[in-house]
C-alpha cells in the first residue's frame, strides 16, 4: 500500500509499490538495495510473473549488477487486491 492506503491496479505497479516501501525500510535501518541478499516474491497466479520479473529487474540485475537469491511462489495473498507481496532481506 502506498502512504495513503492505497493499492494499485497492476501487477508492474504493485510489484514498483512493494520494492519501494520495501526501500524506505532498508535506507531506514542502514542499509540499501544494493546490499539485498534475497528476494521473497509470492503472486497470485502464473499469469502474473512476467510482469512482476519485468518490474522487478528495474530494480535488481542487469544494469544495476545486483542479483540477490529470489524464489518465486504462487500463493494466496493477505489482501485479495494483492497481486505480489515481496519480501526482502538486506545485509547491513
Amino acid at each position: 500500500m502506498d502512504d495513503a492506503g492505497n493499492i494499485p491496479v497492476g501487477i508492474g505497479d504493485q510489484t514498483a509499490l512493494a520494492i519501494e516501501n520495501a526501500k524506505k525500510l532498508i535506507e531506514a535501518a542502514g542499509s540499501s538495495l544494493d546490499k539485498v541478499l534475497m528476494c521473497q516474491c509470492f503472486i497470485k497466479g502464473k499469469e502474473y510473473f512476467s510482469g512482476m520479473n519485468e518490474t522487478y529487474g528495474k530494480f535488481f540485475g542487469g544494469e544495476h549488477s545486483i542479483a540477490p537469491a529470489r524464489y518465486t511462489v504462487i500463493a494466496p495473498l493477505t489482501d485479495d487486491r494483492l497481486l505480489v507481496e515481496i519480501a526482502i532481506i538486506a545485509g547491513l
